[in-house]
């Protein structure tokens, strides 16, 4: 590479000013053959000069632009989300000026208002990722707070009915009552049910093969993550009737033609006027899967059900007991353990009625 050329300044010294890679170097001494030295280590990748007016946030800006074209719109999305709102403390200094103290005591900031550990972990992790591509002797070694282990508010089966005999009065938006199907019944998720469209339906089976996201510029539609997510799934008489009494069935119409947002305010009003706690519409899709597994139906079905690759997410996710059948199994495993308690009691009076007669 060649090297530009020097200017002497006003004050004798000598500077080079030098663009590698999309990054820029200034370079100053005294002595001429020492800037030269200088930007040939820096070409040679061992020069310890600093980058001028590179701040942490247009690192991130430029990493964002890096991984664009290599993942999907929703990740890019979230990563603009997080560079927009999160360690915002930090996000005028200079990347190769920052240092431990600043990025801990930013996190402590986003904790103190109120962010969840796994949106700091986010957060901390696209901040992680732009430093490994653009400071890479520098390892942050941040204490992220603990993960929350909360568990979904699944709605017990009660509840369930209220919520569709409530949705079923709304004569004038009938697609909400499907969206709560689809989610409660089939078990898809809400990025699927947006992008389901009147031609993806082969007689009582829906073809599952896309999924609405959203981009930097609105929603997009996109393939699913894994094969797994390519999946044909029988669709109840109910459900089938329902969507052929839409209005607007041309092939290219979507069956629920809304955004997420207000997807997600009716469900809230329709949670509070049938008097039931609010969950989110994907709690609708938990009660799906846990009302198979509490009705022992294969995994191996509920993951192609559900658009699983593997049984992970059903064991560490899905796999939460329904709050009303409860004190059902509790009841099935407290007879069986007061048999063998029962029997315990018997062996024993028995063996003690032994010993006193001898």
């Amino acid at each position: 590479m060649k090297l530009p050329k020097m200017k002497k300044l006003p004050s004798g010294t000598w500077r080079m000013q030098l663009q590698l890679e999309g990054e820029r170097f200034s370079i100053t001494d005294k002595d001429p053959k020492v800037v030269k030295q200088k930007a040939r280590d820096i070409v040679g990748g061992n020069g310890p000069e600093k980058r001028i007016g590179v701040t942490v946030g247009e690192s991130i800006d430029k990493y964002i632009a890096y991984r664009e074209p290599r993942l999907s719109p929703s990740t890019i999305y979230g990563y603009m989300k997080y560079r927009r709102l999160y360690l915002q403390s930090i996000m005028d200094i200079d990347l190769n000026l920052l240092t431990q103290k600043q990025i801990d005591d930013a996190i402590m900031q986003d904790e103190e208002n109120g962010l969840s550990p796994k949106t700091v972990k986010n957060a901390h992790g696209l901040l992680t990722a732009t430093l490994k591509k653009y400071r890479p002797k520098f390892h942050a070694d941040s204490s992220l707070p603990e993960k929350e282990d909360k568990e979904p508010l699944i709605p017990t089966e009660d509840d369930l009915k209220k919520i569709w005999a409530e949705a079923m009065k709304d004569i004038y938006e009938p697609h909400i009552f499907v969206a709560i199907l689809l989610a409660s019944w089939i078990g898809l998720r809400m990025s699927e049910i947006l992008a389901i469209r009147f031609s993806d339906l082969d007689g009582m089976h829906a073809n599952i093969k896309q999924a609405m996201v959203a981009g930097k510029n609105g929603d997009v539609i996109k393939g699913p993550k894994t094969k797994a997510g390519w999946r044909r799934i029988k669709f109840p008489k109910e459900l089938i009737d329902l969507i052929d009494a839409l209005p607007n069935k041309s092939d290219d119409a979507y069956i629920v033609p809304c955004h997420r947002a207000t997807v997600n305010r009716r469900f809230n009003t329709i949670c509070d006027r049938a008097g039931v706690p609010r969950c989110r519409m994907h709690d609708l899709r938990h009660f799906s899967a846990s009302e198979a597994l509490s009705l022992n139906i294969p995994n191996k079905y509920q993951m192609k059900r559900m658009g699983h690759k593997t049984d992970i997410m059903l064991k560490t996710v899905y796999q939460h007991v329904m709050r009303d059948k409860e004190d059902g199994f509790a009841d099935i495993l407290d007879n069986q353990m007061s048999i063998i308690y029962f029997n315990a009691l018997t062996s024993h009076a028995a063996s003690h009625e032994k010993e006193k007669a001898m």
